[in-house]
């Protein structure tokens, strides 16, 4: 995906509700967290009920199964090491969003959005970690300027929003993906947590937005409605 923008300009690129930039290294002194290549943002098809429910540990058990997590699956450190990285490209390209919506965001909502923002650079390091655990070095991020020119133009309070959920999700979504395929049991729980966080993130977003939290939970067993 890309995320490109139209008339935005100077500092961090923020990442369009669309789209993610494309693998090349470049220089960064954290982690490299380019987007997996042909990730996808589907804001509408992760938003609702799954964001939330990974902030709880009640979902992880159902989860791990439903992705076809076994403890008899096959050592592939190689694939393990792909997926991870792609979890940190991802993790680069939310960290430069955050400081490309900053600017846009309420005096009063940048110290909470920069909390986030930092958390991110956490998770990079996490995942640089794990690669190294496995002997990959982690990928080089892109450049300020390669991201600003994927990003998309980011107008207002509401745009800078946008895009952050948005990543947010991409962000879940990826890391969903490598609970699912990892073949070292001992790399999910890193994952699961991972994944934990970001949705914590993304609910602190939807509150910013003034999105209304559920009033029961999303799986009760009754009949539709």
């Amino acid at each position: 995906m890309t995320i490109r923008g139209e008339g935005y300009s100077g500092g961090e690129a923020a990442e369009p509700a669309g789209a993610l930039p494309e693998r090349r290294a470049s220089a960064d002194p954290e982690l490299d967290l380019r987007p997996a290549a042909g990730a996808q943002l589907d804001r509408r098809a992760f938003a609702g009920a799954l964001v939330r429910a990974l902030a709880t540990s009640a979902v992880v058990a159902p989860l791990a199964a439903a992705a076809g997590c076994s403890e008899r699956q096959r050592a592939n450190p190689r694939q393990d090491a792909a997926l991870l990285a792609d979890a940190l490209v991802t993790q680069y390209q939310a960290r430069h969003a955050y400081g490309r919506a900053l600017p846009l965001l309420r005096p009063d909502e940048r110290a909470q959005v920069a909390s986030l923002r930092a958390q991110e650079s956490e998770h990079a390091r996490a995942l640089a970690r794990l690669l190294a655990q496995l002997g990959r070095k982690p990928p080089q991020p892109l450049t300020a300027a390669e991201y600003d020119a994927q990003l998309p133009t980011l107008r207002d309070r509401r745009d800078a929003l946008v895009l952050l959920r948005d990543v947010e999700d991409l962000e879940i979504r990826t890391l969903l993906l490598a609970l699912a395929r990892v073949s070292d049991p001992a790399l999910r729980r890193p994952a699961l947590a991972l994944a934990a966080a970001e949705a914590a993130q993304a609910m602190a977003l939807a509150n910013l937005a003034g999105a209304r939290a559920p009033q029961r939970p999303f799986v009760t067993g009754r009949p539709r409605q």
